[in-house]
């Protein structure tokens, strides 16, 4: 958490140094200010460990597909900012003590980026880097049973939970003319740990924050 502080600290200050640097100079009527677009991918959580009287489980958020959508707008030369819309489905899973149990999930997450590109707007090969921060809404949508394995240490239940997110990537825009984008992205989304849908039964529960690793392929188009 200590170098991800940091580097959001970075970022910020650099884009504030660029904002300035670059505010007498904005875009121009001819440059492409606004990019519309979206993507799929997939979505890969790490787990937690939780301990009740029972023993110890491995937690897992969903790890499947993932979507999204996004409203770019580019302020500066090197500056641009994102509205955006994630969508992910996939199980919750519990796992030990030879035993393992699935539950149905998916989340929604809106958040604002802001994206660090190394070439200026027009430049058909774009690299950038990002931080953003939202919220990130989980569900629970599988079916509740009487008996659950592992239940001794943790029960997956049919609810939501709304969660804080931050999140930090890297990627390539490359532009395929007629306005078009390609775009290349892997993110790190973090959000704390979802203590309702993967409900410890012993007071176990792991707290921290989980990271959900993304990468995606998109197309956008510039306006």
């Amino acid at each position: 958490m200590i170098y991800k502080t940091l580097l959001t600290g970075m970022l910020l200050l650099f884009c504030g140094q660029q904002a300035q640097g670059q505010a007498s100079r904005p875009t121009t009527i001819d440059e492409r200010q606004f990019e519309f677009g979206g993507g799929i991918g997939g979505t890969f959580s790490t787990s937690k460990t939780i301990t009740g009287s029972g023993g110890t489980a491995e937690a897992t958020l969903p790890r499947g597909l993932a979507g999204s959508l996004w409203l770019g707008h580019n302020m500066y030369r090197l500056v641009g900012g994102e509205f955006r819309y994630d969508y992910e489905t996939g199980d919750y899973k519990l796992k030990g003590s030879g035993q393992e149990v699935s539950f149905g999930g998916r989340s929604h997450s809106v958040h604002y980026d802001v994206h660090l590109h190394f070439s200026p707007i027009g430049a058909k090969i774009r690299p950038y880097v990002l931080v953003g921060a939202g919220v990130k809404r989980y569900s629970g949508t599988g079916v509740e049973r009487a008996f659950q394995p592992l239940s001794r240490i943790a029960v997956l239940s049919n609810t939501n939970e709304l969660k804080a997110m931050m999140t930090f990537g890297a990627g390539l825009k490359v532009g395929l003319g007629h306005n078009m984008n390609l775009r290349l992205e892997f993110r790190d989304t973090m959000t704390p740990f979802t203590g309702k849908i993967i409900l410890p039964t012993s007071g176990g529960n792991p707290g921290g924050w989980v990271h959900d690793f993304t990468p995606l392929i998109g197309i956008s188009y510039s306006f």
